[in-house]
């Protein structure tokens, strides 16, 4: 570990530390991404000290455990390993981001469970370490299609195929898609990633690897960004203190049920084409005093609800009894909770019983 207390003033604090990336194999990683230890690796009654020296890509289950970001570009092994110089919690540093920025206003949250290379300061989340707020303004995005993802199917049924609003300012090889969530119809589900992609014409761009489990045999229904290649590291702080979980960004199958994966301990943004059934989150205990989790909905549902159902009944805002926040099917509505032995809402504007 190390930083850098004598310096210009126009250099920026730094605190570095060397750690070891593992992961897929002979694949490439962008300076400014986010890193999470490995804290279970190995036997669980060793003591193996090399616990926090290991990194990993960010997932929902290891969210808690923020190692820092990437200070260069790097690409693992045969076998999946890389030595990779990190900046640290408390440092100011380039990140990798996929949104715009604003300086000292702009705070963004990592994304866990997106895949190799996609762990960007994405979306507001809670506060504390695995944040970055902007030190710079910076335009990143070339298009965004979150809060509207559902509106018009994106995505075409050869998986590749995925209609824009405008690619006159894209860049083919420079230019990156981001897809955060999707459509899936039982058939064929939609893969989050980073994608590059070529032009076909205004409004319409190919991936040029595919991002479905299988064919969907119709077109499905995708949240992502384009993101300016040239102009996506920004100048950040890393934000220190209680771990914030990162985002999830959870993608309902469109039969619904109760087995839909999400982010026990940051926040996750719910998107849902026409659900058949409602989607429950069932909602485990949690694990240490102070945990935070959250759902937020980017779009309706147009069809059934989203329902958060407490494995062990908590308690209400007001401090009443609470088995579920339900009836849950409309843009923007959200609900919170903190953990002390059980959950308790801190903040919803859906219903809770």
């Amino acid at each position: 570990m190390g930083s850098n207390p004598i310096r210009h003033i126009d250099d920026p604090f730094v605190k570095t530390k060397q750690v070891t990336f593992v992961g897929t194999a002979s694949t490439e990683f962008d300076q400014g991404i986010w890193l999470c230890y490995n804290v279970d690796y190995g036997t669980a009654t060793d003591a193996e000290g090399s616990r926090t020296n290991r990194v990993e890509v960010p997932s929902i289950t290891n969210c808690h455990h923020v190692a820092g970001v990437s200070l260069h570009e790097f690409k693992t092994n045969a076998d999946g390993v890389a030595s990779v110089q990190i900046a640290e919690p408390g440092s100011t540093c380039y990140v990798k981001c996929a949104e715009d920025t604003v300086i000292d206003s702009t705070r963004l949250a990592f994304l866990t469970g997106g895949g190799d290379n996609t762990s960007r300061a994405v979306a507001l989340g809670f506060s504390g370490r695995g944040n970055a707020i902007a030190l710079q303004t910076n335009t990143t995005l070339l298009e965004d299609n979150r809060a509207a993802a559902y509106d018009s199917d994106a995505l075409a049924a050869d998986g590749v195929t995925l209609t824009v609003t405008d690619s006159s300012d894209y860049t083919a090889g420079t230019d990156k898609v981001l897809i955060l969530a999707g459509e899936n119809n039982g058939t064929g589900a939609v893969v989050p990633g980073l994608y590059d992609f070529t032009i076909t014409d205004g409004t319409t761009i190919v991936l040029t690897s595919s991002a479905v489990t299988a064919a969907p045999g119709a077109t499905l229904s995708c949240a992502f960004v384009v993101i300016d290649g040239d102009n996506d590291l920004v100048l950040c702080y890393l934000e220190d203190g209680e771990e914030c979980g990162g985002i999830y960004f959870a993608s309902p199958a469109n039969a619904g049920g109760v087995t839909t994966t999400y982010n026990p301990y940051g926040k996750n943004y719910v998107m849902a084409t026409d659900l058949a059934n409602d989607n429950d989150f069932t909602f485990a205990q949690g694990t240490f005093f102070g945990q935070h989790c959250g759902f937020f909905l980017l779009n309706a549902h147009n069809g059934n609800d989203t329902t958060v159902d407490l494995a062990t009944n908590g308690f209400t805002m007001a401090g009443g009894a609470l088995a579920e926040v339900n009836a849950m099917d409309a843009q923007a509505e959200y609900c919170y909770f903190d953990w002390r032995t059980v959950w308790r809402t801190s903040h919803t504007n859906a219903t809770e019983a």
